[in-house]
C-alpha cells in the first residue's frame, strides 16, 4: 500500500509505519509530550485506552 501523501523520506518507524514526522515537524514535541503523559499514566483505564486506540486506527484507516 502506498502513502496517500508524498513523504519526505522512505524511512520507517520502529513499528514499520512510514515516518511522517517531516510533514509537520512543529507539532512533534507536543505530540511526544502528550503521548508520554497519556500512555505513562496509570490513572487511565486500560480498556478505555484500548478502545480509543482502536477508534483512532479506524478513523485513520489503519489495519487492526
Amino acid at each position: 500500500m502506498s502513502p496517500r501523501l508524498p513523504l519526505p523520506s522512505n524511512e520507517r518507524t520502529a513499528l514499520g509505519a512510514p515516518d511522517a514526522r517531516g510533514l509537520a515537524p512543529e507539532i512533534g514535541k507536543t505530540r511526544s509530550r502528550l503521548a508520554k503523559a497519556v500512555y505513562g499514566s496509570h490513572e487511565i483505564d486500560p480498556v478505555v485506552l484500548e478502545l480509543v486506540r482502536m477508534r483512532n486506527a479506524r478513523v485513520q484507516q489503519c489495519n487492526l
